[in-house]
């Protein structure tokens, strides 16, 4: 099994670093990392080519250099450039905990030949509102789950069969994907596995939805429209999402921070 890491990239050069070492350091060795940039004019390309040099590494490594119209059409262009049967997305400010993901990965798919997706869970670092451990939460609206995207291995065909990451989306791409994986695979939770015994990934707080958390909340309702998942179930959860991100805005501006921690951690607390 090849695994196709899609990692896209614009001025990330303060953070890509530390997410090509936890690649390169994996101990399986059938992988291909591909680099989507856009146009960086910092030294991101300097440093992730460095890398793979230096680590005689080269033949792993795929650059894409250009312009895009998003983080999905990026996303999209690293699908459609790999040559892995398992395809994976890690952005430039995330990266690998340990060298056995890979190998953890592949043998769950070996082992469950019929599982479509391997996901598993993430240490969330954030330094604002503290960092905790992220499992997948059930979500009963769409009979699946909201994974944690940078965990997740997909088989190939499940792209040739659900289709891309939508364009229109902005910053919740990949819940829309979520809603279509519900609608073809069901129960979606008998195609997946999930490893729980540690987390898979490091992901930074930061990101594009994490900044705009009310446009990322508004494509929620777009995606479940989009998908004909309106319902009673999912508007319930798209104002109660709506609602705790008000509160956490206000807690915010009247310096309570700590409250949102520890709401956080009781959340997340399994």
């Amino acid at each position: 099994m090849k695994i196709s890491v899609i990692t896209p990239a614009f001025n990330s050069a303060n953070v890509i670093r530390k997410n090509v070492l936890s690649i390169i350091s994996q101990n399986y060795s059938n992988f291909e990392h591909i680099i989507i940039d856009k146009r960086s004019s910092d030294s991101t390309l300097q440093i992730v080519t460095d890398l793979y040099r230096g680590a005689g590494l080269e033949n792993k490594l795929k650059i894409f250099s250009g312009e895009d119209t998003g983080i999905s059409d990026a996303f999209n262009k690293g699908i459609n450039a790999a040559s892995g049967n398992i395809i994976t997305i890690l952005n430039s400010d995330d990266s690998y905990i340990g060298d056995a993901v890979f190998d953890t990965v592949v043998n769950l798919f070996r082992r469950n030949p019929k599982s479509l997706i391997v996901h598993g869970d993430i240490f969330f670092k954030d330094e604002k509102y503290g960092s905790n451990v992220r499992n997948p939460l059930p979500y009963h609206a769409i009979e699946g789950v909201l994974f944690n995207h940078p965990t997740m291995f997909l088989k190939r065909e499940v792209y040739t069969e659900i289709g891309l990451f939508d364009t229109d989306f902005k910053y919740s791409m990949d819940f829309e994907l979520y809603c279509r994986l519900a609608k073809k695979y069901k129960p979606l939770k008998n195609y997946c596995c999930y490893y729980q015994n540690e987390p898979l990934v490091l992901m930074e707080a930061g990101g594009a939805s994490w900044k705009n958390e009310f446009g990322s909340i508004a494509e929620l309702k777009k995606a479940l429209i989009k998908n004909g998942l309106w319902g009673f179930d999912s508007s319930k959860f798209y104002y109660a999402r709506l609602f705790r991100t008000k509160v956490k805005e206000f807690l915010t501006s009247i310096k309570m921070d700590k409250i949102i921690t520890k709401w956080r951690n009781l959340k997340w607390k399994k």
